[in-house]
């Protein structure tokens, strides 16, 4: 998490989200949902954390194959 924040002004805020993506700082944040409330809401939370990573990527690829189209 310490990272990611110069390494978006350095580089991009892109490459700021990327790092704070990763699961080692995802990971314990969902330990600890999971430790202050339930593990089902830290499974849930976990689940949108992934969908979060993976559906931009899935617009990108969309969208690339529209444009070659």
């Amino acid at each position: 998490m310490v990272a990611a924040s110069p390494a978006g002004r350095r580089w991009d805020l892109a490459i700021g989200g990327w790092i704070v993506g990763l699961p080692p700082t995802s990971g314990p944040v969902a330990a600890v949902l999971a430790a202050e409330r339930r593990p089902e809401f830290a499974a849930q939370a976990s689940a949108g954390s992934i969908a979060g990573v993976v559906a931009p990527r899935v617009q990108a690829a969309t969208l690339k194959l529209a444009r070659a189209a």
